[in-house]
């Protein structure tokens, strides 16, 4: 990714460092740690920046490269971040160290446009106890190319409210998670960041050493032909998945040599854009094209249950919607999605439990067959005669994407997609205020205090309004300034016209489609 943006992030560093209070240091490789650390006469070495900074206090790194790790001797504060920078446009690696940036049990610091390669870890946020924890940091800006543990950025126990934010990353040799969360990981935002060759998954978040919940990944690109893109894997339920455009998954995985034998004799259809396997999660508004799938799935121990999924695009996948276990998977709804020309199956469903229905609602599914335990290869009609109750309004027509061939999957001003939707919910009684009684409060999210809250649109109205709350148990969303309803109307995501659209991108709506995913070449050798 070209950090297009630098000087303009760096002009707004060197402002906020006028307004407010800390000092400024530089670093050059021509330096000298005995100097005191101005533009003029800069440190030579990161040690010496490690041990000065206070909270409040920003260190400018020169061009070069450094064989040295960052590790802040102390955290900063609310309000007061360390701050380690690249100077301008200089070009600042961090190399051949055991980690980039070591921030075990530091809180409060910034990392910012650097260059980290070929360390054992790209950055370090694990947690020791609940006691020592890495919270409240910030990665920006930053590229990060192979790594040799791993974990390229690795997060567990108590890595909370923690900002990754428009980096690339790239694995290619390893890491084999380029970023890894492992368990106890609470309200950390992943946005704007671009993710290549992970060996194994590009980003993992799961729970298997402490519950994992309330992550925010979003607006991220991602094209890992070795393998797996982005997995949520058990107990990381609490999950927001909007926005992320995936391609590629497993495309090229016979020449993933970094990885494991089994991935590479996975078949093809089995490397997910999206791996699902936890609870409570909201899927939405994610674009995927030719990976392996987009799975959901029990993973034995924690259950997939209650997730929404809606307002997705799934274009020439090898298999669309792909559930394939013994054990439960049940409570989840799918609604507003696209599933289009998708190579084997659209939807492929194969959940032998007693307790296993999914709502399939108002999507357009429209290319290959489906499968639904036990009816295998059938078609769209049959299964919505057989299971009206779970299989129900949902379209199989043209979508009329702008330009399939080369990926833009926006709609044609002619799209039978547009108003087509579904309201995601109703209310359920008359009234007027702040606080909304609706059928189905989960689709919708408060920001966790990560974000602001959603902006939802009410039928037949053109008026938005903020989501501050959602009381899921009592399905009561609280809005930031009054409404005025009637019984039953549908409730949504903000939209244009005269009700949502079918698929990731609502037509009218700004613009906001991100690059697609930089295409980058492996190394040639081992």
């Amino acid at each position: 990714m070209k950090r297009w943006t630098t000087k303009i992030s760096f002009l707004i560093l060197l402002l906020l460092q006028c307004l407010a209070p800390g000092a400024t240091y530089y670093i050059a490789q021509g330096g000298n740690d005995v100097s005191p650390g101005a533009l003029s006469r800069p440190w030579k070495t990161i040690a010496k920046a490690n041990q000065v900074l206070q909270p409040g206090d920003t260190v400018y790194i020169r061009a070069g490269t450094y064989e040295e790790q960052i590790r802040p001797a102390r955290s900063g504060a609310g309000g007061d971040y360390i701050t380690y920078a690249s100077y301008s446009n200089d070009k600042v690696v961090i190399a051949n160290v055991a980690f980039g940036a070591d921030l075990r049990n530091r809180s409060y610091i910034v990392i910012d446009g650097l260059i980290l390669r070929n360390n054992k870890h790209w950055i370090n946020m694990r947690g020791e106890d609940r006691n020592h924890k890495a919270t409240h940091n910030i990665i920006r800006d930053c590229h990060m190319q192979e790594a040799r543990g791993w974990a390229g950025i690795y997060m567990k126990l108590g890595t909370d409210h923690n900002k990754i934010l428009n980096n690339t990353l790239i694995g290619f040799r390893g890491p084999d998670d380029l970023i890894y969360c492992r368990g106890g990981a609470h309200y950390n935002l992943i946005e704007g960041n671009d993710f290549s060759y992970g060996p194994h998954q590009c980003l993992d978040f799961q729970g298997t050493e402490g519950e994992t919940s309330h992550n925010i990944i979003r607006n991220n690109r991602f094209r890992n032909p070795w393998h797996t893109s982005l997995a949520v894997y058990p107990n990381a339920d609490w999950s927001l998945v909007e926005g992320n455009i995936i391609f590629d998954s497993g495309e090229n995985y016979r020449d993933n040599r970094y990885g494991s034998e089994r991935d590479r004799n996975m078949a093809r259809r089995n490397h997910g854009g999206i791996q699902l396997g936890s609870s409570h999660c909201i899927i939405r508004n994610n674009v995927l094209i030719n990976n392996g799938c987009m799975s959901m799935n029990t993973y034995g121990w924690k259950k997939c249950l209650d997730n929404r999924i809606y307002n997705n695009t799934l274009f020439q996948n090898y298999r669309g919607l792909f559930s394939n276990t013994p054990d439960p998977v049940y409570g989840n709804l799918i609604k507003n999605n696209i599933f289009f020309n998708n190579r084997e199956y659209e939807i492929y469903r194969w959940i032998n439990d007693t307790f296993s229905w999914n709502y399939y609602i108002n999507n357009n599914i429209r290319g290959s067959l489906l499968t639904h335990y036990p009816d295998k290869d059938v078609s769209l009609a049959y299964l919505q005669t057989k299971y009206p109750d779970y299989w129900y309004s949902n379209l199989e027509l043209d979508p009329m994407f702008v330009d399939q061939a080369n990926r833009d999957v926006h709609l044609r001003q002619t799209s039978p997609m547009i108003d087509a939707g579904a309201f995601l919910t109703k209310t359920v009684d008359a009234g007027s205020g702040t606080t909304i009684k609706v059928e189905d409060a989960s689709y919708f999210c408060d920001g966790w205090g990560i974000l602001e809250g959603d902006l939802i649109q009410l039928e037949g109205q053109t008026a938005r309004r903020k989501i501050t709350s959602v009381d899921c148990d009592s399905n009561i969303l609280t809005i930031e300034t009054p409404l005025t309803w009637k019984r039953g109307r549908g409730v949504s995501l903000a939209y244009e016209g005269k009700a949502p659209d079918i698929g990731a991108y609502e037509y009218g709506a700004p613009v906001t489609q991100m690059p697609a995913p930089m295409k980058v070449d492996p190394p040639k050798g081992r």
